[in-house]
């Protein structure tokens, strides 16, 4: 018989037993007490991530020993981890730990947290406590009332720990703490040095050294303060976080970014370290990065005010200044005397035009003799803005009589002078600063741009000389000279300059875009489109260059390359309010409502805090009839910035429309109490007293208006508005031209003629108008007017002439098509169809346009007129002439039963209509 190998029958057994833990002998085992001084052991050495590994074992092994959590919770705290800290003192003290000792640790929760008012309701001295622990209840009472405010009853207290036991480490420090907030940083440092003298190791003395030697800008030393607490506690969060601060402070991203991933490391879920790296980011410019990391302090500790104030600086920085606004303000609002923070909620304000609000936040740090050139201006825009620019000038002198070499002020400062008017002084500014640093080009660029903006071209052309002789390849200095040649009429200089810019630069894009601009303007599409296509190549999200191929599309007349142009736009560019805008117009020309209110929609949901995108909402759902709806939006756009004044007027219109003129008026009372000059809203407030039949009001608010801006004529026209309303024609129309003459515009010409005719007095109106386009043959919607006018008097001929003018201005005016492709056809001219297709070309889906080609291809017994007419009488059932030209395509086609259903209808309903008599007849015939 073969052997075989088998094993002894006791291993197994064997293993068991060990599994089990039977043989105690092999393996050593420790106690939880063991693991506690192992613990003490590796605390002494610095080593904290040890010591709480042996406590939790030591835990494990019992978890009532108090004397293990209560080290654990003092370990918390060494490391920042508060919450921790707090549950482990909360259990210490089941654990029969001793009261008073635990109290006071919890005590530094508490300070560290800042829950100060707590310690001093909750810890209080009392009867047979040793001398050390009264000191110590003693000392976290000081620094409560420290941290409230309470100097007084700060110093009092430390003096009485002091006094229970003499040389009390933690009362010096609260007595340096209280020298160092008067401004005695060296008695401060004294004390300090007194309590290292005794323990050259106790961290709070470091601690407090560096944060004093910071306090006096010495970082190097406040940084080898720091460091020494790392040679024998390696792991000391405050320290790493210190340390970090600083790095960050002097910009050194890297060494900040490394003490960060260290605190990761002892701690991985430390709220400090979140805010820190948040701190980096935020340096670095990546704000969406930074945004992220400090959300998840915030949603722990909503109240981490340095979060709070951090957050309201990336807000401002990613232009989101009604979060900033929020944020700031909270900030501002518990810490009053933090300059930085009231100088940026200051720009945030400026920013949301609310110049008002800005001067009241700045107005603390105005007039103090060390008042630094951020506040004066800050305090020069807000004026600017109040419309006070005496005042803003004189802000903005003092900073540069304070920096009278400092180019980039006195540049700022013929900036401001610019916008408010001061065109001379600006050009004097921006000379005086070319000259003190002609190497740098911001004051000759703004000098450049101010010639360009005042139509001074040849003055123009000279400052871009200067820019290129002192550095050839600035692109801009070139595209700048294009501009002036522009402005001079010579545009083969501005190809030329255009093209100079991309020969030194080629992927300076606003040359490019300005030479597609140019072959625009020549008609020369193909060579346009390839410079555009230039731009996307080199930025496919290029803003301007989609809206210049829109532009282009427009031009040539493709209503759907123009919309996708936009929609791409839009897409690429989704906060920009401008190209939504466009979009959403485009839309609703192609009776396209429900793509029009998606876009307006979507433009809210993709800006929740943008009063702009509330705005376009509400004006959309005005547009499309949805008055309840718009007055919904316009309310939460008041809700979000409730010191607009536009944002009520805005409300008070879509009240009107929704026939709610109380509410209306009250709006319109908020908004001329928000700003008092607001005209537009002295306007709207006319037109309701008007529907309302109160004449006399009206007319004192009218005349109001003209006392206050004489010289605008904008009273005399609401005055003219107000006679109208009650039949007083030949007053109107006198008011109206006394106003026209104050301030020309073609409005001004068409009231006065509206005017007149109703008056009876038609012939010197349409001579009145007549006068003012032959003044002013480019005014599109003049012609347009007159033409309308000369159509109703009958004057075909005349009219035919005014709409073909308007289409040499734009060819691709659609309403200007559609009305002259009508009169063609009713004058025979075989033009008429070309015309027509060109309008439906260009808007497919407006009924108006689809109706006139339909009807001109009934003539022609051309099959596509039945679908054309049906679907523009579906979509327009109450326009009974719209109707009459289905039925007779009707009865062309065969439908005699359709074609009297709908002559029946149309005739039924009343009204009259030019082809009324047709219609009869032909329904007689059927």
């Amino acid at each position: 018989m073969p052997k075989t190998s088998r094993k002894p029958r006791w291993s197994r057994t064997l293993g068991v037993l060990i599994s089990i833990g039977i043989l105690g002998g092999c393996a050593k085992t420790e106690t939880s007490g063991q693991y506690y001084q192992d613990a003490l052991n590796y605390r002494q050495k610095g080593d904290n991530r040890a010591a709480i590994i042996q406590l939790k074992n030591a835990l494990q092994k019992d978890p009532k020993n108090g004397d293990a959590r209560f080290l654990l919770g003092q370990i918390y705290i060494d490391v920042g981890n508060l919450p921790a800290a707090e549950d482990e003192f909360q259990l210490a003290l089941q654990y029969e730990q001793d009261k008073t000792k635990v109290e006071a640790a919890l005590g530094n929760v508490y300070i560290a947290r800042g829950e100060f008012q707590k310690i001093l309701d909750n810890l209080n001295v009392s009867q047979g406590m040793s001398p050390t622990d009264r000191a110590g209840i003693l000392v976290l009472r000081g620094e409560a009332s420290f941290g409230l405010g309470q100097k007084d009853d700060a110093k009092k207290s430390y003096e009485e720990a002091l006094a229970a036991s003499p040389g009390f480490k933690d009362a010096i420090l609260g007595e340096a703490r209280l020298d160092a907030s008067t401004g005695k940083i060296d008695d401060a440092l004294g004390l300090v040095a007194k309590v290292l003298a005794e323990d050259p190791k106790y961290v709070k003395a470091w601690l407090l050294k560096g944060d004093l030697l910071r306090a006096r800008s010495d970082n190097d030393n406040a940084m080898a303060a720091y460091e020494e607490i790392l040679k024998f506690d390696h792991d000391n969060v405050l320290a790493h976080v210190s340390l970090a601060s600083l790095d960050i402070a002097a910009g050194k991203n890297e060494d900040a970014q490394r003490e960060v991933d260290t605190l990761k490391k002892i701690q991985p879920n430390s709220l400090m370290a979140k805010y820190l790296q948040s701190l980096i980011y935020f340096r670095k410019s990546s704000f969406q990065q930074a945004r992220d990391e400090l959300m998840q302090v915030l949603k722990s500790n909503p109240d981490h005010m340095p979060s709070v104030l951090l957050m309201g600086a990336i807000n401002f920085s990613m232009n989101s200044m009604e979060e900033a606004r929020k944020n700031l303000g909270r900030f501002v609002e518990s810490f009053p005397d933090n300059v930085y923070a009231r100088k940026l909620l200051t720009a945030t304000l400026l920013k949301l035009k609310q110049p008002s609000d800005a001067m009241k936040t700045l107005s603390p740090l105005l007039g103090k003799a060390d008042s630094d050139v951020q506040v004066e201006s800050l305090a020069a825009e807000a004026f600017t803005q109040l419309g006070n620019y005496a005042k803003a000038a004189e802000y903005l002198e003092k900073v540069t009589e304070k920096n009278p070499d400092n180019v980039a002020l006195r540049t700022q400062l013929g900036m401001d002078r610019v916008a408010s008017g001061q065109t001379e002084q600006a050009i004097a500014d921006f000379e005086a600063a070319a000259k003190q640093d002609p190497g740098k080009m911001e004051a000759q660029t703004a000098l450049t741009l101010t010639y360009l903006g005042k139509k001074r071209f040849d003055e123009a052309l000279a400052s871009a000389g200067k820019m290129i002789a002192v550095n050839a390849k600035d692109p801009e200095a070139y595209n700048l000279q294009g501009a002036a040649y522009i402005g001079k009429g010579d545009f083969a200089g501005a190809r030329k300059s255009f093209a100079k810019a991309l020969e030194v630069s080629p992927k300076y894009v606003p040359a490019a875009v300005n030479l597609g601009l140019l072959d625009i303007r020549d008609g020369n599409s193909d060579s346009a489109r390839k410079h555009f296509q230039d731009v996307l190549a080199i930025d496919k999200n290029n803003l301007q260059a989609m809206t210049s191929m829109a532009a282009l599309a427009y031009k040539e007349g493709n209503l759907a390359q123009e919309t996708d142009w936009y929609k791409r736009a839009v897409e690429a560019n989704p906060n920009d309010i401008p190209t939504r805008n466009a979009l959403i117009r485009l839309y609703l020309g192609q009776n396209q409502p429900k793509d029009a209110l998606s876009v307006a929609q979507d433009g809210v949901t993709r800006m929740p805090s943008s009063p702009e995108a509330l705005d376009l909402l509400g004006s959309t759902q005005s547009a499309e009839g949805m008055h309840k709806e718009s007055v919904d939006t316009f309310m939460k756009l008041v809700k979000l910035v409730p010191n607009s004044p536009v944002a009520y007027y805005r409300l008070a219109l879509a009240q009107m429309v929704n026939l709610d003129y109380a509410s209306a008026a009250a709006s319109l009372a908020k908004a001329l109490e928000l700003k008092p000059d607001y005209i537009e809203a002295d306007n709207a407030l006319v037109s309701l007293e008007v529907k309302s039949g109160d004449f006399a009001t009206a007319m004192k608010i009218a005349k109001g208006v003209e006392r206050r801006y004489p010289e605008s004529g904008l009273g005399l026209y609401m005055q003219g508005d107000i006679l109208m309303a009650q039949h007083q024609y030949g007053q109107a129309a006198d008011l109206f031209q006394q106003a026209q003459k104050k301030h020309p515009s073609t409005g001004g010409a068409m009231k006065p003629h509206a005017a007149m005719s109703l008056g009876g007095n038609a012939r010197r109106a349409d001579a009145m108008m007549t006068a003012w386009v032959k003044a002013h043959p480019g005014d599109m919607m003049a012609r347009k007017y007159l033409a309308e006018v000369l159509l109703k008097e009958g004057d075909v001929k005349a009219s035919i002439a005014e709409f073909e003018a308007s289409l040499k201005i734009d060819p691709n005016d659609v309403e200007s098509l559609n009305n002259l492709a009508a009169l063609y056809q009713q004058e025979k001219n075989p033009l008429a169809l070309q015309v027509a297709e060109k309008a439906y070309k260009l808007a497919s889906a407006n009924p108006q346009v689809m109706d006139t080609l339909g009807w001109i291809l009934v003539g022609s017994d051309d099959k596509r007129a039945l679908g054309l007419l049906q679907k523009a009488a579906s979509m327009l059932p109450g326009v009974q002439e719209i109707h009459y030209h289905y039925a007779v395509v009707l009865a062309k086609t065969g439908d005699k039963s359709g074609a009297r259903k709908e002559l029946q209808g149309i005739l039924n309903t009343g009204g009259d209509f030019p082809e009324k008599s047709a219609a009869r007849t032909l329904l007689d015939q059927l």
